[in-house]
């Protein structure tokens, strides 16, 4: 039963992190992209900080989610989750 919770709340580190990169990809301004007037437009915008915010917070909750090849471990090959696991969390530092 705590494994099912263990990948539920996984489940739900993965949703949130899904739902929060959309709102940074949604919300932010893309006026920098062309450099000048509009590049100070977009980084004036309070859109650009919510956005950005929404990006950290995504990226924070994707941090949780290199728990997942462990948390799906039958134990047969607990080294091949923790290299799993090692090849997530270094993804997700790039």
């Amino acid at each position: 039963m705590s494994e099912i919770r263990s990948v539920s709340s996984l489940m739900t580190s993965a949703e949130t992190s899904g739902v929060l990169m959309a709102a940074y990809l949604l919300l932010r301004p893309y006026g920098d992209a062309a450099g000048g007037v509009a590049a100070l437009d977009a980084f004036a915008s309070p859109l650009w900080i919510v956005a950005h915010v929404c990006g950290v917070f995504s990226l924070a909750a994707a941090v949780v989610l290199t728990r997942l090849p462990a948390a799906f471990d039958d134990g047969r090959s607990p080294r091949l989750a923790r290299l799993a696991q090692g090849c997530g969390f270094a993804g997700l530092v790039l």
